[in-house]
């Protein structure tokens, strides 16, 4: 997968270009915030210059306009940040516990008595002081 850096001054024929000339079958597009490629137009020529050449494409962006563009002309679109990298995969110090890949730990067990229990447990069974 091919990732092309789009500067906040590319035109959608200056992207769809490097999108051309990729070797690669599935390409990441990533638009900064204020970018010029603001307008439904825009995406809807890179999808069909994917098309013809036969790519994927994917566009990555922080900016929710940007997104909403690209989905809106049903080309992928993903927030780097919410949704995870390319890969599935993310560098993130907040992280599920089904992401950690550790064993789930076991519920703990009604039958066991906590310290509490015990406590509450010697206060009322012992007999009362004359």
């Amino acid at each position: 997968m091919d990732q092309i850096i789009v500067n906040k001054n590319n035109t959608a024929a200056d992207v769809a270009d490097k999108i051309i000339e990729s070797p690669e079958a599935e390409v990441v597009v990533v638009i900064p915030k204020g970018s010029k490629l603001k307008d439904s137009e825009s995406f809807a020529f890179l999808r069909q210059q994917g098309e013809a050449a036969g790519k994927g494409i994917l566009i990555e962006s922080v900016d929710e306009e940007i997104l909403a563009l690209a989905r809106a002309n049903q080309l992928e679109a993903v927030h780097p940040l919410f949704h995870g990298s390319r890969s599935g995969k993310s560098l993130s110090d907040i992280v599920s516990r089904e992401q950690m890949m550790v064993p789930k730990e076991k519920p703990a067990s009604r039958s066991k008595k906590t310290r509490e229990d015990k406590v509450l447990e010697a206060i009322y069974e012992q007999p009362a002081e004359a």
